[in-house]
C-alpha cells in the first residue's frame, strides 16, 4: 500500500509537470556543461597531443631561433668547463713543478754544505806523506775525484786506501798561496811516492 502511495504520489507530482521539468532542467544543463567541457578538453588535448599541433610547435620553435640558442648556450657552457678544467690542471702541474724545484735547490745547498764542511774537514787532517802524478787516467771525472792534476803534478795523501777496492788514495793540491784547495780520490796506481 505504501508503494502505491509513493507511486501515484510520484505520478501526480509528474503530471502536474513541477518535478519533472526540475529533472529535465537540471539532466540538460548537466549535459550541456559535460558537452562543453569535454569539447574545450578535446580540443585542448587534441592540440597537445596531435602530430600536427607538435609539428607546429616545433615550426614555431625552429622559427624563432630557440634551438640555434640553445646549441649556442650548450657549446659555451662546454667551453667554459674546458678552460676551468685546463687551468685547474696548468696550476696543479705548476705547484708540482715549483715543489720539484725548491727540493732541487734545497738538495744542491745540501750537497754543496756538505762538501764544503768534508773539504774542511779534509784541509784540516795532517799530510800523510806527498805523491808525484805518474800517469793521467783517461774518463776519471767523478764527482769524488781529483780532477785537474795533470802528470808531473805534487799531491797530499791525508788519507790511504779509500774507495772501491781500496784502490785509491785521497789527495788535496793547495794553490801556490795556500787559498785555493782541491780534493779528492786518485788511483794509487797512477801515483809515485815522493821520499820525504
Amino acid at each position: 500500500l505504501k508503494q502505491t502511495t509513493k507511486r501515484s504520489t510520484l505520478a501526480t507530482e509528474i503530471e502536474k509537470g513541477q518535478l519533472y521539468e526540475t529533472m529535465i532542467s537540471a539532466r540538460t544543463a548537466t549535459r550541456s556543461l559535460t558537452t562543453i567541457w569535454s569539447h574545450r578538453l578535446s580540443s585542448t588535448a587534441q592540440r597537445r597531443f596531435s602530430a600536427g599541433g607538435f609539428r607546429d610547435r616545433i615550426g614555431k620553435l625552429r622559427n624563432n631561433g630557440t634551438p640555434e640558442i640553445v646549441f649556442g648556450v650548450a657549446l659555451l657552457g662546454l667551453l667554459a668547463v674546458d678552460r676551468f678544467l685546463q687551468s685547474q690542471q696548468r696550476n696543479g702541474r705548476d705547484r708540482v713543478l715549483e715543489i720539484m724545484e725548491q727540493e732541487i735547490r734545497a738538495d744542491e745547498e745540501r750537497g754543496r754544505e756538505e762538501a764544503k764542511n768534508e773539504a774542511e774537514e779534509i784541509a784540516k787532517r795532517p799530510v800523510l806523506f806527498r805523491c808525484k802524478v805518474r800517469v793521467s787516467p783517461e774518463m776519471f771525472d767523478g764527482t769524488k775525484c781529483l780532477t785537474g792534476v795533470s802528470v808531473g803534478d805534487v799531491v797530499d795523501v791525508v788519507e790511504e786506501g779509500v774507495g772501491p777496492g781500496n784502490a785509491y788514495n785521497l789527495c788535496c793540491v793547495r794553490g801556490k798561496e795556500g787559498k785555493d784547495f782541491t780534493a779528492g780520490w786518485f788511483p794509487i796506481s797512477c801515483l809515485e811516492k815522493l821520499s820525504s
